[in-house]
């Protein structure tokens, strides 16, 4: 199923006012860290994404953003990247971090990134980025045929990959958190 461009931005667009306004409320509790809301018109985040298709990082969107590109909105704390695993791939998003202000990469030898564990704060909003190798449902070796699946996405210019809703939907069946119920049942729907 295409998605114009016009309706992308719609989405995305509607996925940033959530996550702002799910942030103004997550913020207002006081026992709570707070949380940086990603929001697509951020500056940091547009440059982000366009570090990453300048530097040839070769990556799919996942998670709450790719949700949204296929049209369930909800609110996410992080921009979720599933990154192929090769050197050069990972050189290249050791690059684009450090750009972005994460300190201390080059000196890294061994780059692991741990799905729920590897996370880093983008500039000066810290917006959340958290890159993966592998996915529950797909190992790092299932990459190319899912990047080869995937829908291809575009914002400002920025062209991405964004993960195809049955993919989406074996991976959130497999990971299986509470909060991906909702998205289970869209991507069920959506991919019938």
């Amino acid at each position: 199923m295409s998605v114009s461009q016009a309706e992308q931005k719609k989405r995305l667009d509607l996925f940033s006012k959530v996550n702002r306004l799910a942030a103004s409320f997550h913020n207002s509790n006081v026992k709570l860290d707070k949380m940086v809301p990603i929001d697509l018109g951020n500056e940091e985040v547009i440059g982000f994404l366009k570090s990453l298709a300048d530097h040839d990082v070769k990556y799919i969107l996942v998670g709450g953003f790719a949700v949204a590109f296929h049209g369930y909105v909800r609110a996410t704390h992080d921009l979720d990247l599933w990154i192929k695993d090769e050197p050069g791939n990972i050189e290249n998003l050791k690059r684009v971090l450090t750009i972005h202000g994460v300190a201390g990469l080059d000196a890294v030898r061994s780059f692991e990134l741990i799905p729920g564990f590897t996370e880093f704060a983008i500039g000066d909003s810290g917006f959340i980025v958290e890159p993966i190798k592998n996915l529950k449902a797909f190992s790092a070796f299932d990459f190319d045929a899912c990047y080869d699946r995937a829908d291809t996405g575009s914002l400002l210019d920025i062209t991405f990959k964004v993960i195809h809703p049955k993919d989406l939907l074996r991976e959130k069946q497999a990971t299986n958190r509470p909060k991906d119920q909702g998205d289970i049942e869209y991507l069920r729907n959506f991919s019938e």
